[in-house]
């Protein structure tokens, strides 16, 4: 199989081990003990997860969160907007140096904008009516690093109106819960990068085969199934494994993040690659026939099966990748420390920044269904 393109390069790895990965102990014993599951599946997919609390039962069976989408979030252009962001790089007490971007120059232009979908508006943030629809609950956001930018950026908003308590951290930094005692909320990032594990195949006689590194055969004979085949897979059997989850609640609910892209410019992330546009592309800059846009559609057709498998509305998406696509002047670039990585960062996102548009749209999905859970 052929490399993939460069700007694929952060696909997502591995999830779980069902027999002894972290991730699957943590998911697991959270599972067990609350009522309710949010799943914001990162880089191609993100997970987050929402629990309900024991004293949420009633409610949680009476009104549970529903996820039809009443306002088509995902075609529109980014607007001036002369507020600017709901916090700065100095009021944000969680704040990650390496997503401080105002702290090593960047200028602030990318800073007024804000996603206008066409046919509808998207509310600006509230981070107390965030809290009031969470309180009770615990969310986390389970993906690589750009699931833990998101879960950053939903920090730094939510501290606006209150301030959350660190409860732990793990060593390298992967598997982070935050608690809003106030609302009794806990926001989690859970760390993977891939959704897919692999099984080792028995050989003829039962045995377990002989360990390898790799075995090419026929070289001239291997059929390169392409990147949105291999993504098609993983979306299919994670959602289809959320689905048939037997310790999972019954109002358990995934919501399934679309592909965003980096905006590497001349080359690639190791090879001299930078971003330093200072406003949004125009609409004739991308393209909605590109490798991105086939597979946001490819994660979008596996989430309405999923639907229409299990029956419910469990399942939802934040589409974000058009939005996204126009935004190649929000990323870190060369705006950080240096001293670790000097390569320009053209994949993550600056904080505030574009970003928090993410959770504009969970915000929105989370609360435009009648009676929101609570």
């Amino acid at each position: 199989m052929g490399p993939l393109p460069a700007s694929l390069s952060s696909s997502p790895r591995k999830l779980l081990d069902r027999n002894s990965s972290k991730l699957n102990a943590v998911v697991q014993r959270d599972i067990k003990s609350s009522l309710l599951l949010l799943l914001v599946l990162s880089t191609v997919l993100v997970l987050s997860v929402l629990y309900s609390s024991q004293a949420d039962q009633t409610g949680a069976q009476s009104g549970g969160i529903q996820v039809e989408e009443k306002c088509d979030m995902s075609m529109g252009k980014w607007v001036r907007d002369p507020r600017g962001p709901l916090y700065t790089n100095l009021t944000c007490p969680t704040l990650p140096d390496s997503k401080n971007c105002q702290k090593y120059g960047k200028d602030p232009g990318h800073l007024f904008w804000r996603w206008q979908p066409d046919g509808c508006d998207l509310p600006r943030f509230s981070p107390e009516r965030f809290l009031d629809v969470v309180r009770g609950k615990r969310l986390a956001f389970i993906g690589d690093s750009l699931a833990r930018n998101q879960m950053e950026s939903l920090l730094c908003l939510l501290s606006q109106a209150e301030t959350p308590t660190l409860v732990d951290r793990d060593a390298l930094d992967k598997f982070v819960t935050w608690h809003f005692p106030v609302h009794n909320f806990t926001l989690m990032v859970m760390w993977t990068e891939f959704y897919a594990h692999t099984v080792p195949v028995p050989d003829t006689n039962g045995k377990p085969p002989i360990p390898f590194d790799i075995h090419l055969d026929r070289i001239a004979n291997l059929t390169d199934f392409g990147i949105v085949y291999a993504i098609r897979r993983v979306v299919k059997a994670a959602l289809q494994a959320i689905a048939v989850c037997k310790d999972c609640k019954s109002n358990l609910v995934t919501f399934l993040r679309t592909y965003t892209p980096g905006h590497h410019e001349h080359s690639s992330w190791s090879s001299g690659g930078y971003c330093n546009r200072t406003r949004p592309l125009k609409e004739e800059e991308i393209s909605l026939v590109s490798i991105e846009w086939e597979l946001r559609n490819t994660q979008d057709e596996e989430v309405r099966a999923a639907r229409e498998t299990t029956g419910s509305k469990r399942f939802g998406v934040l589409y974000v990748t058009k939005a996204m696509m126009l935004r190649a002047d929000g990323h870190i670039g060369a705006h950080k420390d240096k001293r670790w990585v000097n390569a320009s960062d053209c994949l993550h996102w600056c904080l505030p920044g574009p970003i928090d548009m993410w959770n504009d749209m969970l915000l929105q999905r989370l609360t435009e269904d009648s009676p929101p859970v609570v």
